[in-house]
């Protein structure tokens, strides 16, 4: 038997209500439309965005190998 305590339950606190989730399915579809009627980039605007990126000092994330990092729980 499920109750309110369990993760699926429609009544555990963490789901979001039929209203909340239809609002955010709105919302979604409303920007992938949105984007959709935007123009393609062009070549030029790609190079331009990038380089005024890197003159910014941005720069590619690097993160540690995975078996440089500890391990958690033994």
């Amino acid at each position: 038997m499920q109750d309110a305590t369990t993760a699926n339950s429609p009544f555990h606190p963490d789901v979001p209500a039929p209203e909340q989730m239809r609002a955010e399915r709105e919302r979604r579809m409303a920007h992938a439309q949105r984007c959709r009627r935007l123009p393609p980039v062009k070549p030029a605007e790609s190079d331009l965005l990038v380089s005024q990126f890197l003159a910014r000092g941005g720069g590619v994330t690097r993160c540690p190998t995975a078996y440089l990092l500890p391990s958690v729980g033994g």
